[in-house]
């Protein structure tokens, strides 16, 4: 294989890897899967999270990562539920 149509397939794989790991993490948040999300990063993984209240990007933690997203769903959670 030349090398040039190896860089382009190397390229490609990797496009297709990213968009894959991109769509399982959309998943696992919109069904919120807690385990599938720490699934989707390596375990020892600094995330760089968008916080909009303070509009700042700050690394955070895997597991800081997962509680802050856990925290946004029991938001959305409790905006669905009937009021009382």
């Amino acid at each position: 294989m030349p090398p040039l149509q190896l860089k382009e397939n190397t390229a490609t794989d990797g496009k297709i890897a990213a968009r894959a790991t991109i769509e399982k993490y959309l998943a696992t948040v919109k069904t919120w899967n807690e385990t599938a999300l720490r699934e989707t990063f390596h375990p020892a993984a600094n995330i760089s999270h968008y916080y909009v209240k303070g509009d700042t990007i700050e690394t955070i933690t895997l597991d800081e990562f997962v509680a802050t997203i856990a925290s946004a769903q029991e938001i959305r959670q409790c905006r669905k539920s009937p009021k009382k």
